[in-house]
């Protein structure tokens, strides 16, 4: 009798751990799943330094004979500081990255910030620009300037018609296209 109790508690025993190792297998599974539906989603990181609450808009493209729209736009709020801050842009999942726009929107009294590098990553794959190479990559119209060494960008308001006008934005050029389709 004993035998046949001891024989039962040793199978009873591998069936345990067959069942504890079955869940662990099936947990596995779900992480593996889960990392999947996080993966195929376009991040774009700004660094730099924001001394007054503002708000930046990122406008981007999927396709290069697309307009930019409010359909594929972005707003973040950023909280002034004189320290160095990342903002990150996440675009919803599947959705490609051909061009894109940043829009800053600054108090009157901020007519510039420091960006000190840009990164677009998709899954693992990552660019980091820094402003060494922002004339290469970046390109802003007549109401913005980049400074191409420190990353400062500065806004310029100009009389248009009697009115002040303030519109500043800096967009990817085609290299920068050309990259991020190489990721």
């Amino acid at each position: 009798m004993k035998k046949i109790s001891l024989i039962l508690f040793v199978v009873f025993m591998c069936c345990k751990n067959e069942t504890k190792d079955a869940v662990t297998i099936e947990e596995a599974n779900t992480v593996l799943t889960e990392n999947l539906e996080e993966e195929n989603k376009y991040k774009i990181e700004l660094n730099g330094v924001f001394t007054t609450n503002s708000t930046l808009v990122l406008n981007y493209l999927s396709k290069v004979e697309e307009r930019f729209t409010n359909s594929k736009k972005i707003t973040k709020q950023v909280n002034g500081s004189l320290e160095p801050q990342t903002v990150i842009f996440e675009l919803p999942k599947n959705d490609d990255l051909e061009k894109f726009r940043i829009k800053p929107i600054l108090k009157e009294e901020q007519l510039s910030f420091q960006l000190d590098s840009i990164s677009i990553s998709i899954n693992n794959n990552k660019i980091n620009i820094l402003p060494n190479e922002y004339k290469m990559y970046l390109r802003n119209n007549v109401y913005s300037k980049i400074d191409n060494e420190t990353g400062v960008i500065t806004l310029i308001t100009q009389e248009v018609k009697g009115k002040t006008v303030l519109n500043p934005f800096i967009l990817s050029t085609p290299k920068l296209s050309e990259a991020i389709f190489n990721l």
